[in-house]
């Protein structure tokens, strides 16, 4: 097929142009480079655990060209790394507690549609044989992407209300152990973060063939409301991270570091209480309805298109076009 260049006009740039004197009219000199490129995914699994019982905890390698990627996504890839690095120096204590196997991912290519995740979660669907986890082996996701913007909010997951039940009240119970650890013993605040299988972030490939999942996530290009500044500090109206695919992301001055750590915290726990429980999909899908039973759930999973990349690629340069929501707590509404 013809491929045809195309830029990509952001919304804040529209409106500058709209209220500009002469209206719309403009010129633009578009330089298109295509090339093949290789990129990898880095897996490490733990040899403890139920290999039919798979905790998947990943955050993505990459970043846009134009960034260096400190918080997206430096600062999940390296939540997921000290958890992982937990586990080996406490080898000999935490490893013997381990009931359901860990697979600590970092996904290759996640800003040009998911390219990583989704090759993961199709060649265990499609080829288990090539697959290091089979996927009706994978009993969750724990997706780490953006946990240390600068003028953050607290995010949890909660998955869209346009998933199936069974995924939402699944995911629930992994979220449930974020917001405990926030909640309880930090004594901090958290909104919902709105995650589904069209947000554009590595969880989705695993919710869209029906496997919960859950993570903490600090915002994007997204303006903070008056409540979150309330609830959180920072600024009101500023974006969770103005260096969101921007040059400045940068190492130290586009990260929080106190936020990063309490999510450290938040998803080490969480990991470690998953891992360690002894029935784990009997907790995670207890009461959860037809969708996941075991005749149901691969039909499902069977139906969902992982090859076309275009329809996967979301790049949220602005709020206007952010996939993911902050849902403010009811007390907070104005």
């Amino acid at each position: 097929d013809a491929l045809a260049p195309m830029c990509v006009l952001v919304a804040r740039d529209a409106r500058r142009l709209v209220a500009r004197d002469g209206g719309l009219r403009d010129a633009l000199r578009v330089r298109t480079a295509l090339r093949n490129a290789v990129t990898w995914n880095v897996l490490l699994m733990s040899n403890a655990g139920d290999e039919t019982s798979t905790l998947v905890i990943g955050a993505h390698l990459d970043s846009v060209p134009a960034a260096s990627g400190a918080n997206d996504d430096g600062s999940g890839s390296a939540l997921t790394l000290e958890i992982a690095r937990r586990y080996a120096e406490a080898h000999e204590t935490l490893l013997p507690r381990v009931k359901n196997r860990l697979v600590f991912a970092w996904w290759g290519a996640e800003e040009i549609g998911l390219v990583g995740s989704r090759y993961f979660v199709k060649t265990a669907r499609d080829n288990p044989d090539d697959s290091p986890v089979k996927l009706e082996d994978i009993a969750l996701n724990i997706n780490n992407d953006m946990v240390a913007s600068t003028n953050f909010f607290r995010g949890i997951y909660k998955i869209s209300s346009s998933m199936p039940q069974c995924v939402r009240d699944a995911s629930e119970k992994i979220s449930k152990f974020h917001r405990e650890l926030v909640e309880d013993e930090l004594d901090l605040l958290y909104d919902d973060a709105i995650m589904s299988s069209s947000s554009g972030t590595d969880v989705a490939p695993f919710l869209a063939v029906r496997i919960p999942g859950g993570g903490a996530f600090t915002g994007t290009s997204t303006r903070k409301t008056t409540a979150q500044a309330r609830r959180f500090g920072g600024t009101a109206g500023a974006p969770y991270d103005a260096c969101y695919h921007r040059s400045c992301d940068k190492y130290p001055t586009n990260l929080d570091a106190d936020v990063h750590l309490e999510l450290t915290q938040a998803n080490a726990a969480a990991v470690q209480a998953l891992a360690e429980m002894d029935d784990l999909r009997g907790y995670l899908f207890a009461g959860a309805g037809a969708c996941a039973t075991a005749a149901d759930a691969p039909r499902a999973a069977a139906a969902v298109d992982l090859d076309d990349t275009a329809a996967w690629y979301r790049t949220p340069f602005d709020a206007d076009n952010a996939p993911f929501m902050a849902k403010p707590r009811a007390s907070d509404k104005q």
